[in-house]
């Protein structure tokens, strides 16, 4: 069973992927993976947050008023 990743840490991956793609000094394939590699943690930070907000929903009362 892997482990779930915390919304830190992939939010960290983003940053470090952004951080090399603008450094300039990456081969246009190097550039390419890390373009990859950022919108593989995008979508895993879209889904978290996602995730945290239906467990929110959850467990918040609605208000019947």
């Amino acid at each position: 069973m892997a482990k779930k990743e915390s919304f830190e840490s992939v939010l960290n991956e983003l940053k470090e992927c952004s951080e090399k793609i603008k450094s300039s000094n990456l081969s246009l394939d190097e550039a390419i993976k890390c373009y990859e590699k950022g919108t593989e943690c995008y979508d895993k930070a879209l889904k978290i947050l996602e995730e945290t907000k239906q467990k929110i929903k959850y467990y918040t009362p609605e208000d019947d008023e």
